[in-house]
Parts: structure tokens; sequence; C-alpha cells
């Protein structure tokens, strides 16, 4: 008799809270310490930030003040002193490299070096400033400011008192400069500062301001343009467009927020130019998620060529790509704003776990069935895998589910429906669904103890069509016909993956359990010939799962480094950019017996399983 907790923790992508620190904010810290070691000429262990006595420059040290619970941060003397005499941080949007000039990036830390607040900044900011509501717990506060051309300086550390300090700590970032609109001179100056910023940042890597040119060996830093109608969309490195594993993707800077050792990698920038080089595209970029700018072809567009600015290895060009008559015949009239680099996501921007499940999928898809075999399209002769959907209108939203079989929706008895059984096993393991802009809307995780498949969600506002996607364990991955949508929606996308799975506590009912770990075992003997696990070895020490107790609860993580603590010990770390995590996790006890199973997700960077020990296991 059993009785077993199954752990269902396919989390939704949210923010962290309390004295968790924030992954993105503290990558991008990193990132200015990196900038300001190739400014200064110093090796980043011993790069400090400028200092007003260290530099004796008032202009570009930020100041900081604190009222009725919120902080605010602005550069220069004079922002603070009234003194018209007093130097504050000039803005210069120019696309001449030697010429732009503006403060990047603020932020700020607490007593305890965890950034609680940032702000990315663009040269059409005028006043560079950051306000933010200070966190329950703070005691202090330092700022920080980052100039493009000059460096990063640090302000005083200001005391709080307690009063001041009440509000939650936000993951929130404050959004980038200005969704300005307006040509000076016939130039968007704010994107010919994208791209003036861009190539002097390469220059002085790499003594050049000529972009790297797209060759094979490159591949990885390359951008890519694709056109859906009348959208382009950016993408950077070949597989984002090929969807093949063996071609790379750039990853994203987060994966690497917590390795003290490492550096930070992400794509800071991107920007497009037309057949005439005018930059009609550009955003600035977080490390967080897979980086992509998606924007409105203008009218009268007939070429398209995307740049990548990658913090680490410089300005990457990418291959020209012709537009159609029909593509920019309605295009839009040529925008002059920056796309937000922080904020909440808003539709067009991805999910990071829906997207990395996709991936995950796409793997998954090619190991069960070969390289050379594409994702499976409807035909007669795979009704019963194919994804098929049923749409009901409401007055402010459109609602879609999705399930897996024609007998789903036919009716007809004699059509297939995909089955599920938790003997073989055999299921449907992941349904989800890609908007006209191959965008993941939505998502379920599912077990063969769902009898009958389903994805039902509400359809984002400014969704034109849809394709769905279902994964078969042993049969591989197949897509749905396209779904037309002719009636609106008001709808936000929610960044939640919903479960199939259930919480089971019955000792009479483990039917979920035994089909995790009989799918687990499945995969292993179908790829590795052998159905045991891996033994612990010296050669496996990063993938090897470790317990420790705490009274009556054990915890499972995952490489040596989590229980020694030493840094030169291996972790298992779960990253988003190339679809690697842990994904299962479960125990057994002295009869053989599974105790506790998790299922998870990789939104959680360190994967671990916590359970009570059940009485009587030794």
């Amino acid at each position: 008799m059993k009785a077993v907790l199954l752990n269902c923790l396919a989390l939704g992508a949210v923010g962290a809270l309390g004295a968790t620190p924030c992954p993105v904010f503290e990558s991008l810290a990193r990132d200015s310490l990196q900038k300001h070691s190739r400014f200064t000429g110093t090796a980043f262990a011993d790069t400090v930030p400028y200092t007003l006595e260290s530099s004796g420059d008032s202009k570009h040290t930020p100041y900081m003040v604190v009222a009725n619970g919120v902080a605010t941060i602005t550069v220069g003397l004079g922002t603070v002193s009234g003194n018209p005499d007093d130097k504050i941080h000039p803005t210069t949007a120019s696309s001449d490299p030697a010429s732009v000039h503006f403060i990047e990036r603020l932020y700020a830390q607490d007593q305890d070096g965890m950034v609680i607040a940032l702000a990315e900044l663009t040269a059409s900011t005028e006043r560079p400033s950051l306000s933010f509501a200070v966190p329950a717990g703070t005691t202090s506060i330092k700022p920080f400011s980052l100039c493009n051309k000059h460096g990063l300086w640090e302000g005083a550390v200001t005391s709080v008192a307690a009063e001041d300090a009440t509000a939650v700590h936000s993951c929130e970032m404050a959004q980038c400069g200005t969704n300005a609109v307006g040509l000076v001179d016939g130039v968007c100056a704010q994107f010919a500062a994208v791209e003036g910023n861009a190539l002097r940042e390469h220059a002085a890597m790499f003594g050049t301001s000529t972009p790297f040119a797209p060759t094979e060996t490159n591949t990885k830093h390359t951008p890519y343009v694709t056109v859906t109608g009348t959208t382009a969309m950016v993408t950077v490195g070949l597989g984002t467009v090929t969807q093949t594993p063996a071609d790379l993707i750039h990853p994203t800077g987060a994966d690497y927020a917590s390795w003290p050792e490492a550096s930070i990698h992400y794509i800071s920038m991107l920007y497009v130019k037309n057949q005439d080089g005018a930059v009609v595209a550009a955003s600035h970029l977080v490390p967080a998620g897979r980086p992509e700018l998606v924007f409105d072809i203008p009218a009268g567009t007939t070429s398209l060529t995307a740049f990548s600015m990658c913090n680490t290895h410089g300005l990457f060009e990418g291959y020209t790509l012709t537009v159609t008559t029909e593509a920019a015949a309605d295009g839009a009239v040529a925008p002059c704003g920056l796309t937000a680099c922080g904020g909440s996501r808003v539709k067009r921007v991805r999910c990071d776990m829906f997207e990395t499940f996709r991936a995950e999928a796409v793997r998954k898809h090619h190991q069960e069935r070969g390289d050379e075999v594409a994702v499976f399209t409807p035909d007669e002769t795979n009704l019963k895998h194919t994804p098929f959907y049923t749409v009901t209108n409401t007055a402010t939203a459109t609602t879609v589910t999705v399930t897996v079989g024609r007998g789903t929706v036919s009716g007809d008895a004699a059509d297939p429906i995909h089955p599920t059984s938790p003997d073989s096993p055999h299921f449907i393991e992941l349904i989800y669904a890609v908007d006209q802009n191959d965008v993941v809307v939505a998502m379920t995780e599912l077990t063969a103890t769902t009898e009958r498949p389903s994805l039902t969600f509400d359809v984002p506002a400014g969704t034109t069509s849809l394709t769905a996607y279902s994964l078969c364990n042993k049969h591989g991955l197949y897509t749905g016909s396209p779904l037309a949508l002719t009636t609106g929606s008001s709808s936000e996308m929610v960044c939640a993956l919903t479960s199939g799975c259930e919480d089971v506590n019955a000792p009479s009912d483990c039917t979920a359990v035994d089909t995790l770990v009989g799918e687990a075992e499945r995969i292993q003997a179908s790829h590795y010939g052998q159905a045991e696990a891996f033994a612990p070895t010296d050669a496996n020490l990063k993938h090897t799962p470790y317990i420790t107790i705490a009274g009556t609860t054990a915890t499972v993580t995952v490489g040596l480094g989590t229980v020694t603590g030493k840094a030169d010990d291996p972790v298992h770390k779960n990253s988003h950019a190339w679809a690697h995590f842990i994904e299962t996790l479960y125990v057994k006890n002295q009869d053989g017996v599974v105790v506790a199973v998790g299922k998870l997700a990789p939104v959680l960077e360190l994967p671990s399983l916590t359970f009570d020990i059940p009485a009587g296991t030794t």
C-alpha cells in the first residue's frame, strides 16, 4: 500500500518575491560591471564602479531621495541641488558612434547587495530617472548609473526608515525609454541612436565599427527575418527558423545569473534596416527569454536586413530578405517608437516556459522518430494523433478547446480518438497552440491519467489564426490544420502552464505515479538501451540526485554542488535557451516503492522535490 505525493510543479513564469533575487536584475547588474571592466581595462574580478570621490565627476554620479516609501534615482548633482551651475548628465541621440551619449541603465541595491529595482533607458530619455516603492525589509539603498560611453558610477548609500520600506518586492522592470513618435529630418532619432550605440560598442570591442557578416561559423549570433503577412519577426540563431536541434540558438543571459564565475551573455539590441539603409524597427532587450523583435512592415519596404548586438561578442549583420509587394502594400506608416524592454509580458512577446516546452517537444519528436522526420501534418493516416478545435464565442472572449483525434469533434464512433494507456504507457503528454506570429499562446502538460487530453483557453487579443500541436509520448509531434479566427477577443495571454496531473494522496490509486516512473524508464530504455537508471559515478555528478533530510522532511536536489556548497562541484541548472532541464524526480523506499514524484518545469532554475517521509521508511 502506497501513500504518495505527486507534486505538479509546472508553474507559471512569475516574478521573484521577498528576499529572492530577480535573475534579470542580477544579470543586468553583472553586465554593467562587465561593460565597466571594458571601459577601465581592468579584469572583471578587480572591477569597481567609479564614485564621486574617485572620479570627481558629479555629472555621472547617481543621486537618490526617499520620500513616503518611494525612492527616486536621478543622474547629476543638478537634479537634486536645484543649482543651475551644478551638472546634469546630457542625452544625445545620434547614429554617429562618437556622438551618441546617454545613461543606459539605472539600478539600486539594498543592504545585502541584492538588486531591488532597475530601469533600462534609451537616448530618447531626456532626463534619466528611476522611481520605485521601497521593498519591506530594506534598511539602506545604493544607486548605480551606467553611461553608454564612460562606464559605471555608484552613488552614496541612503539609509531607509522602517516606515518607508513596506512594499512587496517586484521583479517588474521599468520600461525603457519613451515610445515617442516623430521624425527629425526624416530620421527616427532613437532608432538611429540604437544603431549608433551598437556600432560604438562593437568598435570598442574589436577596433572596427563594421558588423560581422553572416557566415556558417556564426549562425548562433546571426539575426534572421521571417515574414507572415505584413508582420516581420527577427530572431537570433539559425535554429530559430529551422527548428532543427543541431542548429544553434543564441542563449539568454538569465541562465547565467547565479553563476558567479560566468559572464552574462545575451542579445542586448536588435534593429532592422530597409533598402535605403534607414532603421525601421529597433528594440533594447534584457537577458530573459528568447531575443526577438516583431514589427509591422512599413509601406514601400522592398528589403529588410537585421542586426543583433551581443553584449559579449559584438554586432552581427543578418542576410537581406526581399520583401514582396503584398507584404508591404498595406504596411504601416514607419514608426518611431522603441519596443518596450520591460514591464509585464504582452502580446507578441514569448512566454519563456511555453517556448522551452515547445523546443523540448521538437527535440523529443526527433529523438523518437529521427532527425530526418518532420513534424507530422494532418492527413487521413494520422487522424488519431491530429489535434482538432472547438470554438465558443462570447461578447468579450473567444474560447478554444483543443482535443486529439477526429472522433472528439465528429461524434462518429468510426472516427479515431487518441487512447490513454497508463500501462504501456501511451498518452498525449503536451498540447499547445501557436498564433499567426509563431508565438505559443497556450499550453497544457498531461499525464497518462488524463483520459481525454484537451487544452481550453481564451484566445489572446490580436490573434487572427491558431495552429495546435499534440505530442504523443511514443509517436512524436503532430500539427492540426490552421484555424482562422474572425471574431475579436479582448483576453490577455497568460504565461502559465495548465497541468493534467493531480495530487495523489489515496494509497489505493497511484496510477499517475506509476505512469511517470514507467515513462522515465521507457525513455531510458529506448534511447540508452537500458531501463535501469545510470548509477552515480564521478563522471555524472551534475545529473546525480542527492537527498537531504531535516527532521521528517526530505529534499531531493540535482548535482553534487547542491549539497556540498562548493563552487567547484557541479549543479544541474534548468535552461530556457537550450531546453535542457530536469523534468521528473522520484524517490523509492527500501521496498522499491515510489514514495514521492515531482513533475518539473524549466521555470524552476534549480530542480528539487520536497516531501514528508512516510512512516516505516528505512
